[in-house]
Parts: structure tokens; sequence; C-alpha cells
């Protein structure tokens, strides 16, 4: 099973193709593109593809899917004899892959964002805790001065 680094969700004639960022490549979910084709069997049309170009992820925790790296795309696609074929590949080309690429990286600075930010929140914390206990270094503790006064 493939870790994904994120997913975006993209629109080919308003059908929804789902691309998911493997290793910080794009892979497209092989059932969204195989519906832009009107293909029904995913198993059976992505069983040309190579290892390297088709893999099983799990999508948002949904069952393993099918996938196809760029590779595995230009290949169906170019291959296809689906006239749509040549017009879906120049769109993921052209498109979809640009606009994924694009959301991905986005997306990775916005995590780098909030990993600085709770970084310097975490420094900030520790020095108030410093502070804190130099302050009370000279304090007895509320319970160590109740047994005393006993």
């Amino acid at each position: 099973m493939s870790t994904i680094n994120s997913a975006s969700t993209l629109y080919y004639n308003s059908t929804p193709v789902r691309v998911v960022s493997i290793d910080g490549r794009p892979w497209f979910i092989a059932a969204d593109v195989f519906k832009c084709l009107g293909v029904v069997n995913t198993t059976t049309a992505v069983k040309s593809l190579r290892h390297d170009e088709v893999r099983l992820t799990e999508v948002l925790a949904q069952r393993p899917m099918q996938a196809l790296s760029e590779k595995g795309l230009r290949k169906k696609l170019m291959r296809s004899t689906k006239p749509e074929a040549h017009a879906l590949l120049d769109w993921a080309l052209h498109e979809a892959i640009p606009a994924h690429r694009e959301a991905a990286t986005t997306e990775e600075q916005a995590k780098r964002d909030t990993v600085q930010r709770l970084a310097a929140r975490v420094a900030e914390l520790e020095q108030r805790l410093s502070t804190l206990a130099v302050l009370a270094k000279g304090v007895p503790h509320p319970i160590q001065a109740a047994l005393r006064t006993q």
C-alpha cells in the first residue's frame, strides 16, 4: 500500500478525476480515468501495465484502489483507440498535472508554516517554564510548607 502525501480532485468534462501525490509524484485513480473513457472494468484495463505504472493505494481511508503513474497514464491513453483518450491525455499533461503540483506545493508550504508556528510556540512556552523554574527555586512548595508547620 502506498503513502499518499496529498490528494486533489480535478474535473475533466465535469467528471471528477482524483490525483494523489505519492513520493512527490502524481498518480491518477484508474477508475476515474477509465470512467472518462467509458471503460467499466478497471482491473482488466490495468493488466497490461508494469508494476511501476500501476499500484494499489488508499484514498482518504476508502477501500484500496488502482492508481496510474504519469507513465502508466500516458501508455494507456496513447494506446487507446478511443478518440477522447488523446484529449484526456492533453488535459492531464497540460492542466491536471500542473494544477495538482501547484496544490501539493501550496499544501506542503502550509504544513511547513504550521510546523514553524508550533516550534515558535514551543520555544516560547519553554522560555516561560524556565523563568517560572528560576522564580520558584526560592519558594517552598505548599505541601512542604504544610508539613513543616505540623
